[in-house]
């Protein structure tokens, strides 16, 4: 969930976002989604492999994702790899730049070290475990209500129009 909120911070930088009770859950619902579903699938599969390499894949697509989000608004997806073709691959080469590679080590290294950071903590009680959840999925639930409702204010309207809520969803 680190690596998803730093990736959120990184593609909106100097964008001013209204105060609104809504705002954190309009913003954050898919990136919560994307946490649930990785966790119901490391704990259905329970494989120590396959745990780590779909969270190496994640983190390498959000990652490669953020200088894209920031250019275009959108992430990279096979229809547009498809539509695009050769001048994709012109415009790559035209945005690596430093500050698009550092973004991308961030990244990264949010992804290597916050599993190391992290790895030592444990709930205390399994009363913490259901909050999270709970939580976890009041949010993903109550998402697209909570973009209907920051969608109202006409200033907000255009900016998430612009940048959108949905940045990173699989």
């Amino acid at each position: 969930m680190g690596v998803l909120i730093l990736a959120r911070l990184l593609t909106r930088p100097g964008i001013s976002i209204p105060f609104s009770v809504w705002i954190p859950i309009a913003y954050l619902w898919q990136d919560v989604a994307v946490m649930l579903a990785f966790a119901m699938l490391d704990y259905t599969v329970r494989r120590e492999w396959f745990g780590r390499t779909l969270y190496v894949l994640i983190v390498g697509y959000v990652a490669l994702n953020v200088p894209i989000v920031r250019v275009l608004s959108s992430p990279l997806t096979l229809p547009m790899i498809r539509a695009a073709g050769a001048p994709l691959a012109d415009s790559v080469k035209y945005y690596l730049t430093l500050k698009n590679l550092g973004s991308i080590a961030l990244i990264l290294a949010a992804g290597i070290f916050l599993p190391i950071g992290l790895a030592q903590w444990k709930p205390q009680s399994r009363g913490i475990v259901i909050a999270v959840i709970v939580v976890s999925l009041s949010f993903a639930l109550a998402g697209p209500y909570a973009i209907s409702k920051v969608e109202r204010r006409a200033d907000t309207a255009t900016h998430l129009e612009r940048c959108g809520p949905h940045v990173f969803v699989l």
